[in-house]
């Protein structure tokens, strides 16, 4: 395959769309009930989006918390939450220097990230990512701002699949003013057809509906990457590029299908009840203070003018025969007491399918350092496939693209031979939660280690290369490595035999007094 022609472009671009739509009933719903006034598929008129039918906010609080909660842990604001590291294929011997110079090469690529808009458009992002599909750009700056992260909404994004279930199309429709179109895209060359140019010069604040497309060359194995103006069919922009400059994760992956279900569709359906019942209970407790009552009348009653709504009064012939009241209440037919439990219980299970991870409020027991432990191990196994996915889909291709692009303009050198393929160099990521699963790691070795001294202090030294542990802690804890001595292996074994005679030295000394006592 080359370089598709408009038409074609267009097409493929509008099967993205098409599958977006199959399910925009779900999107819409999660955008409704989790954040109304994001919702960007009934925008009109460029006003906000009121809520409408939201009678409870817990589910807008645990998305909000979603999104906090995935910012944190993933992809902490100001912390170098990832690092690149030597793969499997750089030879031992030579991984300790390799790893020194990657850890400098790290330093400077989270310097331009954190200058960078990257933490904002990357919390925007997360939303879409909890409703199933995530979509952030990454686009190339000037000097002063080499790195420009925009995130889009699911209303202008569509994906599709190619080989293996991987996306390898995503397009996104959406509207710039006329007069921007020369400055959207500053290191572009942007030709515009007559049309446009008209538009431009006659009416440069009016809309111009675009067609953004990043989709994968197998025959020339590049990501190209166009701008079309659907009305004429032009290309605006064209370019090629060797990463991904569109990232979008999916939480929840099914097969055949390019979007991804996420945990606010999964939390939908108790979202919906508990939404309803807090209407119910609301409608009963403005019947119950307001009440219905009914009026005496020379004319008869009428079932369909009857309108049974608090303060309402309906008018019938007589109340309780000749003589009865001229106004009366309306017998009620029930009433709509639900359990406090029920609405316990459908919020602690929004909460945990949207992995709102909070502590309860504060009870008579506060809460034990097993619960949150606890709590913070099935936080780990609840975000453990789309942790996974992440990994592939969106923080290895971020690194390739903001590496791609400094070093492009010059602001990095990288060391020879250097390509993030997780053979020869590799991402690894050192946020909370991986940091969390590395101590894991780290822990089991440490019981393995007391429990073999613990038969033979001698048998452990013995058992376990002692002299590499210190370059294992640091991999798998995320500290620097430039504070480890630059040492042999055979310096590391004369130092260890030294430490080894100075003990046994030490314990003959000590064992003349042993005998004493």
């Amino acid at each position: 395959m080359t370089q598709l022609t408009v038409e074609k472009v267009v097409v493929r671009a509008n099967k993205g769309f098409t599958e977006r739509d199959l399910n925009r009933t779900l999107f819409e719903d999660s955008y409704e009930f989790m954040l109304p006034y994001r919702n960007t598929f009934n925008q009109q008129g460029g006003s906000h989006n009121k809520p409408k039918v939201q009678y409870d906010s817990t589910a807008m609080n645990a998305a909000s918390n979603f999104v906090n909660t995935m910012q944190s842990n993933f992809t902490p604001v100001f912390t170098r939450w990832a690092e690149l590291k030597a793969g499997p294929g750089v030879p031992e011997k030579q991984r300790k220097k390799y790893n020194k110079e990657l850890e400098k090469l790290t330093d400077v690529v989270f310097t331009y990230l954190n200058a960078s808009n990257f933490s904002t458009a990357s919390a925007e992002m997360y939303f879409e990512w909890g409703i199933g599909t995530g979509a952030l750009w990454c686009h190339e700056g000037d000097q002063n701002q080499p790195l420009n992260f925009l995130a889009t909404p699911m209303s202008e994004m569509g994906v599709v699949e190619g080989r293996f279930g991987t996306v390898d199309g995503r397009f996104r429709k959406y509207k710039v003013k006329a007069r921007l179109l020369k400055h959207t895209w500053p290191n572009e060359k942007v030709t515009l057809d007559s049309d446009l140019e008209t538009m431009v010069k006659d009416n440069p604040d009016d809309d111009v509906e675009l067609i953004e497309a990043c989709y994968y060359d197998y025959d020339e194995f590049v990501w190209r990457y166009e701008v079309i103006f659907e009305g004429s069919k032009h290309r605006l922009v064209e370019n090629t590029f060797n990463e991904e400059i569109c990232f979008t994760p999916r939480w929840l992956k099914i097969p055949g299908h390019a979007f991804g279900i996420g945990p606010f569709v999964l939390a939908m359906a108790d979202v919906k009840t508990l939404n309803k019942m807090k209407e119910y209970m609301l409608r009963n407790a403005a019947l119950s203070v307001f009440g219905v009552y009914t009026v005496a009348s020379n004319g008869g009653f009428n079932p369909n003018m009857a309108k049974i709504a608090p303060n309402a009064f309906i008018p019938v012939e007589r109340n309780g025969g000749p003589s009865g009241p001229s106004i009366q209440p309306l017998e009620r037919s029930g009433s709509f007491d639900v359990q406090e439990f029920m609405i316990s219980d459908l919020k602690e299970s929004i909460r945990k399918t949207m992995l709102d991870s909070r502590l309860p409020e504060q009870q008579a027991t506060p809460a034990s350092a097993y619960e949150i432990a606890e709590r913070i191990r099935e936080f780990q196994t609840d975000i453990g496939s789309a942790y996974g996915r992440a990994m592939f889909e969106y923080v290895q291709p971020l690194f390739k693209r903001v590496v791609a692009i400094l070093h492009r303009k010059g602001l990095i050198e990288l060391p020879e031979g250097f390509e993030i393929d997780n053979f020869f160099v590799q991402v690894q990521v050192v946020s909370p939660i991986a940091q969390t699963q590395a101590m894991e790691d780290v822990q089991k070795f440490l019981q393995t280690f007391q429990m073999t001294a613990g038969i033979n202090p001698q048998l452990a030294m013995m058992a376990y290369e002692i002299e590499k542990l210190p370059q294992w802690l640091s991999e798998k804890t995320g500290s620097p490595s430039a504070l480890l001595r630059d040492v042999s292996a055979e310096e590391l074994a004369a130092g260890m035999k030294q430490v080894a005679e100075a003990q046994a030295q030490a314990g003959a000394e000590v064992l003349p007094s042993g005998q004493q006592q």
